[in-house]
């Protein structure tokens, strides 16, 4: 420690005990000697809280602590902070009638992703759990119902996200190589038939894809679910023609029977509060 630090704390310490045996004469004696040695602890304690020993461990201190301080003193912009729960307030029609999706609102997003994982079977938990966060976000982008979604996922591809179908569809939604391509000019990001097939492969765009899709497809056919799903399966095209020759649509029809079911189970804890 430099000398000049030394002697100006000798002098502060001299200082105040000057001080304090000044105010020990002029005072009555009443003090006793451990009085005295307090006030002296007192003193000591004050002049090495105003050195700069008490300056470095500050110092080392706030060191220490620096790497824990991320968003108050690091430059550049505030995190995005998400919601804490979600939101289908502007659902109009759920798959199932009569079933309230805004009381989604009055769980956190932990305890509804919960609520799902358990309805799940426990040998699917884990594949579904790497991805049911994106799936009720892009729910809630395009305001879907988010057990609708996760039906048609489960029925699709069992929330495995490398499955490959005979006829090239891919990924979690099972996306059609030419859906790919359409989706991504509707979707304002027009690129070539390949890539939009290699967008498609990676999930958070699979799931994307599909829920807009779905929510396409929903207006298409006037809020119908029904046909939607069945829609999403062979086609809007055959959909209308089967349509426009009076023919039945859904009607035993294992997708459809599927989706159902699937529906059906995803919501069997969630019934209780809807």
């Amino acid at each position: 420690m430099p000398s000049g630090v030394t002697k100006a704390r000798r002098g502060a310490m001299k200082k105040v005990m000057g001080r304090f045996v000044n105010l020990f004469d002029a005072l009555p004696q009443v003090f006793t000697t451990s009085s005295l040695v307090m006030i002296l602890i007192t003193a000591a304690v004050k002049v090495s809280y105003e050195s700069n020993q008490w300056d470095s461990f500050n110092f080392a201190l706030k060191k220490a602590i620096s790497p824990y301080v991320v968003y108050s003193t690091q430059p550049g912009p505030m995190p995005k902070k998400l919601p804490w729960n979600y939101n289908f307030s502007r659902v109009d029609k759920t798959f199932v009638p009569n079933l309230d999706l805004k009381i989604i609102q009055e769980f956190n997003r932990v305890e509804f992703e919960q609520m799902i994982l358990l309805a799940v079977p426990l040998n699917l938990r884990d594949d579904l759990r790497p991805f049911l966060k994106m799936a009720l976000e892009n729910s809630q982008r395009y305001q879907i119902d988010p057990f609708w979604l996760l039906a048609i996922m489960w029925t699709e591809s069992h929330f495995n996200p490398k499955a490959v179908s005979p006829v090239r569809a891919i990924g979690l939604m099972q996306v059609m190589p030419g859906t790919s391509h359409y989706l991504t000019q509707k979707m304002k990001r027009p690129v070539s038939p390949k890539l939009a097939y290699h967008l498609a492969a990676e999930p958070s765009m699979n799931i994307k894809m599909g829920a807009f899709y779905l929510r396409m497809l929903l207006k298409q056919f006037k809020g119908n679910h029904k046909l939607a799903t069945v829609a999403y399966n062979m086609g809007p095209y055959r959909v209308k023609q089967r349509l426009k020759n009076n023919l039945p649509v859904g009607v035993h029809n294992q997708y459809l029977d599927k989706v159902r079911n699937n529906y059906r189970r995803l919501t069997q804890y969630a019934e209780k509060y809807f």
